[in-house]
């Protein structure tokens, strides 16, 4: 509307035109009718442009609102698919919690029935230390579910693209640990078949939780690129 009223006011300098300056009535009478005729040609052009030009300007102003609008949904489809990344996460830890409590009560439970021989007391001193390592696995978890959720609000607020290289390199760290799990188990195998079924238990539990993490990690990644599509909207 300030453009339209800027056109109107530049309208209604044409007449203003006639009367004062070097457009005067009186210039324009000492001249010959060509040279008038001239003169109000060059005066309805470049109204004609300058009227051309405000309207170019009201055009790009409605673009530039329509984009604002579309850019703003686009942020609350963000934060909205966030919130449903959040509960997810939190059904993941709820599922690993309930993991370790099963698997402390089963050590529990084998402590009770189990009472002789120093090899086997060294089994379950083992098993012990397995239990601690997966609850600590599970709070560098939650520490990387909270630093992920910081990532996306960062990501949702400022559209700054980042990579999760803490991410990828606490998974590889997730696998070497397996693999020298599983080299322990295999070496128990050959001397204790009883206390290897056990430990073989821990480690399908470990397996299953290190998939839990892979997959906590993919679907971080894939949602931090949707959002990251959605504000960018590549």
């Amino acid at each position: 509307m300030a453009h339209r009223g800027h056109l109107d006011g530049l309208t209604g300098q044409a007449p203003a035109l006639m009367r004062h300056g070097s457009f005067a009535a009186g210039s324009l009478s000492s001249r010959s009718p060509l040279q008038s005729s001239s003169t109000l040609e060059m005066l309805e052009n470049k109204l004609a442009m300058q009227t051309t030009e405000v309207e170019k300007l009201i055009t790009e102003n409605q673009r530039l609102a329509s984009s604002h609008v579309v850019l703003r949904q686009d942020i609350v489809d963000t934060e909205k698919e966030m919130q449903m990344i959040r509960t997810h996460l939190g059904e993941v830890q709820t599922e690993t919690d309930l993991q370790i409590r099963d698997l402390l009560e089963r050590i529990r439970l084998m402590e009770v029935d189990i009472h002789s021989g120093n090899v086997v007391n060294k089994e379950l001193h083992q098993m012990h230390m397995e239990a601690k390592r997966l609850i600590t696995e599970r709070q560098m978890l939650t520490l990387e579910i909270e630093d992920v959720t910081k990532e996306l609000q960062k990501l949702s607020a400022s559209g700054d693209n980042k990579s999760l290289p803490e991410l990828l390199s606490e998974l590889d760290r997730l696998r070497k640990e397996h693999h020298n799990l599983r080299s322990q188990f295999e070496f128990e195998k050959n001397t204790n078949v009883k206390q290897v079924e056990q430990m073989r238990t821990m480690e399908m539990n470990l397996i299953t939780m290190t998939k839990q993490a892979e997959k906590l990690r993919v679907d971080v990644a894939n949602a931090e690129r949707r959002a990251q599509e959605r504000i960018y909207g590549t």
